[in-house]
């Protein structure tokens, strides 16, 4: 008798990726085409606060954090929704975890990841001031990929998978 393509194991991966990629995806297009102005503004209002009373000279204008050295935008993807959409789609691909479970873990670590992303931000835009463009653009993709981490682990100790 010849092995099967796919293993229990194997075939039980494949539709918690198709059901992950297919919800974050969906998720991550929603959010991207979503005038979220009040949001990104609000977010650019805690960010220039927090860097003026750091010491940093900055302005905000809109979703615009100011310095005499940088612009920063803050877009619908630095608003911390992807955060909470890649758990949530995470969350929703994991058949070990109850529905009561996943409602109430999404719930419980909401808050602290939205404000994890705010500290990402603020030291993001630190670098950025401090160092500029080029020190900018690798801190901020090093960040974004603790931020990913962040919500793995999240949803490694929710779902108690461990390596």
């Amino acid at each position: 008798m010849g092995k099967k393509l796919f293993s229990r194991t194997a075939s039980s991966a494949l539709v918690f990726l198709l059901k992950f990629f297919t919800l974050f995806a969906a998720l991550f297009t929603a959010l991207y085409f979503t005038p979220l102005f009040f949001l990104t503004n609000f977010i650019a209002f805690i960010e220039s606060s927090l860097l003026n009373s750091a010491g940093f000279q900055v302005t905000q204008i809109g979703s615009l954090v100011v310095s005499s050295v940088i612009v920063f935008q803050i877009v619908n993807e630095c608003t911390g929704l992807v955060m909470l959409s890649m758990l949530a789609a995470l969350l929703y691909a994991t058949p070990s975890i109850s529905r009561n479970e996943k409602i109430r873990g999404f719930a419980l670590f909401a808050l602290p990841l939205l404000l994890f992303n705010l500290a990402r931000l603020f030291a993001t835009m630190i670098v950025g001031i401090s160092f500029g463009q080029t020190f900018l653009d690798g801190v901020h993709l090093l960040l974004w990929l603790v931020d990913a981490l962040a919500v793995f682990l999240v949803w490694m100790h929710l779902s108690k998978t461990s390596f």
